[in-house]
């Protein structure tokens, strides 16, 4: 991007501070995520060419309350380190400073949970997205590859909260200091470069992919993310008509994989929940990290062959579901395509759901 266009880029977005602006356009290569969420609008978006000045002012005149997306890794020649404080006595920010002090010197954001400090990844350097330990304490580091391809950029709202930069007086990314390159080199020699990622929970059955990365991901420490990883593989099982002896066995071992598990209680009271559907799209919005390359269906729902022989859905309400959910049109791009209110289209997706469901007796 240069800086004569940079006025231009978030024109929709007029409460950019100069500073902010310059800063995305000195350094990164960005994306637009749906609204204010931390999901990419479009699908396909690690593959997709960095946006122009031109593309990101058509896109966000279009839709001015997207939120923007910081690709990491190569794509922008930053990476991002996120301290998190996830319980009460966690000290990852404090201890983070004081081992590399340098990084006050360097642009940050503060998080609802704690901050984001951005470095610049040395030419050349070949880094992957890993979880280092330092001290006891659990710091991510956002690369550009895994799940973490991107984080919100400052000014993006999530959850309520507008994230800022905090430039400490200077609008400068330091380069990355030496002992985070070494300490992520350290975890991947550790760990192992394959890119198939280690089975932590081996299923006496087939299951589908989106069921094994569910069973695989590490969530953080916060009772909130182990918690919703349980509840999520419960609901994948239940779809894979698992026996509810193999679901409560392999929650159980999940449980005990995690760096603080949960109480027996709370595990038991997600076993005894009630049954769920979700959608692949529903699904990928919960579980962002969710790669749905491998699926035969490349993402299709699994009930579409069943929803197609459906007599009570006519094809033209199943193509507004098949555009919406296959197709990655948006609501507003396909009202407009059929000259009908975004209304109209919602409620046409819902009754696509909502007949599903009844067929099946699933709570939607």
């Amino acid at each position: 991007m240069n800086n004569q266009n940079i006025d231009e880029l978030f024109k929709a977005r007029l409460f950019y501070p100069e500073y902010e602006k310059q800063l995305l356009a000195n350094y990164f290569s960005i994306m637009p995520l749906n609204g204010e969420s931390k999901i990419p609008r479009y699908k396909g978006y690690r593959n997709r060419a960095t946006m122009t000045p031109e593309q990101a002012y058509q896109h966000w005149s279009k839709y001015p309350g997207d939120n923007v997306g910081i690709r990491t890794g190569k794509e922008s020649g930053i990476i991002v380190i996120d301290v998190d404080r996830h319980n009460p006595g966690d000290h990852a920010p404090e201890i983070l400073l004081a081992n590399f002090p340098e990084l006050k010197d360097t642009v940050q954001v503060k998080t609802p949970r704690g901050r984001h400090f951005y470095t610049l990844l040395p030419e050349g350097q070949q880094v992957e997205s890993c979880i280092i330990n330092l001290e006891g304490e659990k710091i991510e580091i956002f690369a550009g590859t895994g799940s973490k391809y991107h984080v919100a950029a400052p000014i993006s709202r999530t959850n309520g909260i507008e994230r800022m930069f905090n430039r400490n007086g200077s609008p400068i990314i330091q380069p990355t200091p030496l002992g985070i390159l070494e300490l992520m080199n350290k975890h991947h020699a550790q760990n192992g470069h394959t890119k198939t990622p280690t089975k932590l929970i081996n299923f006496p059955y087939p299951v589908k992919d989106c069921t094994q990365q569910v069973a695989n991901y590490q969530p953080s420490k916060a009772i909130g993310e182990r918690q919703n990883n349980l509840f999520f593989l419960k609901v994948l099982m239940e779809r894979d008509r698992l026996s509810l002896d193999t679901i409560k066995y392999t929650l159980e071992t999940k449980n005990k994989q995690f760096e603080i598990p949960l109480l027996p209680q709370e595990v038991q009271k997600i076993l005894n929940g009630k049954k769920y559907w979700y959608s692949c799209e529903s699904l990928k919005k919960e579980l962002p990290y969710l790669d749905c390359t491998k699926c035969k269906r490349k993402g299709l729902p699994m009930d579409f062959i069943q929803l197609s022989s459906m007599k009570n859905i006519s094809p033209e309400e199943l193509g507004f579901y098949v555009k919406r959910f296959i197709g990655g049109y948006s609501l507003q791009e396909l009202a407009e395509q059929s000259n009908i209110s975004r209304r109209k289209v919602q409620t046409t997706i819902d009754k696509v759901k909502r007949e599903y469901g009844k067929k099946n007796k699933l709570i939607l």
